[in-house]
């Protein structure tokens, strides 16, 4: 129940709303959708923290509670809102309705691509505003405009008073990281933390090394040639290293002077 306290304290964001409703229907622009962690109107994804900010969009102010949960399940109504959120016409998890803003979690089961998102309340319905959804929208949650939200192991949070401190493993809070392996499941709360999951590094285009360390996501190529060239002053304090490009790999060539000449390696 404390993690379902915190995740609700992250989705609530800044509670500026007032508590009072007209009835009138909703009212919401695509300007003022935005992603709960960021708060900017972009960086939507699959299982992502949202916001509509508006006029007339509850009656009353509610924030998710324990009864709102039942067997784990998450609510897309809050009891005695009225209120609903709709994304491609699925019902999206609330955490807070008040009448000028409304925080949702966009479905996991959702795809990449144009999302038409439509609040209702007892009948009354908003404009469907369309947004468009990417496969991730990574964002940090923030206390302020220059500091992002980070919690000690005992969960209480890092402050100028408190400070992370070196070697010390904080917790840093997130929304828009993409699928997990297993997948989420849709409504449900999370059991335990998703296992990592190794991801191949991407090759990357060779770039002269200042050293004969190998440039970082490139695979040495080994051969081994002799030559004959010119012979290498001994006031040479450093060998000559040269690099060249065979595909996808790096190779490198080192003139040494021997007797008689030089002896190339690569």
């Amino acid at each position: 129940m404390a993690a379902l306290r915190l995740v609700a304290a992250l989705a609530l964001g800044p509670l500026l709303a007032d508590t009072s409703g007209t009835g009138a229907a909703p009212f919401y622009t695509a300007e003022s959708i935005a992603n709960s962690a960021a708060n900017v109107t972009a960086l939507f994804a699959p299982n992502t923290f949202a916001t509509i900010y508006g006029v007339d969009l509850a009656n009353n102010t509610v924030a998710i509670g324990p009864d709102d949960v039942r067997g784990g399940i998450l609510p897309t109504v809050l009891i005695g809102s009225g209120v609903r959120v709709l994304v491609n016409q699925i019902s999206a998890n609330l955490y807070y309705v008040s009448p000028t803003q409304v925080n949702f979690l966009i479905p996991t089961l959702l795809a990449p691509g144009p999302a038409v998102v439509q609040l209702t309340i007892d009948g009354r319905a908003g404009p469907p505003i369309t947004i468009a959804l990417e496969a991730t929208a990574p964002s940090l949650f923030q206390t302020d405009s220059r500091t992002v939200l980070a919690t000690h192991g005992n969960g209480s949070v890092a402050t100028h008073d408190a400070p992370a401190r070196r070697g010390e493993i904080i917790t840093l809070w997130a929304t828009g990281l993409g699928p997990t392996v297993p997948p989420a499941v849709s409504n449900q709360i999370p059991q335990a933390a998703a296992p990592l999951q190794r991801t191949p590094r991407p090759r990357r285009a060779c770039v002269t090394p200042a050293s004969r360390r190998d440039s970082p996501g490139c695979s040495r190529l080994i051969s081994k040639s002799r030559t004959t060239r010119r012979p290498i002053p001994k006031s040479a304090s450093r060998p000559a290293i040269s690099r060249a490009r065979q595909g996808d790999f790096c190779r490198y060539s080192e003139s040494k002077p021997v007797r008689g000449g030089t002896r190339q390696v690569s």
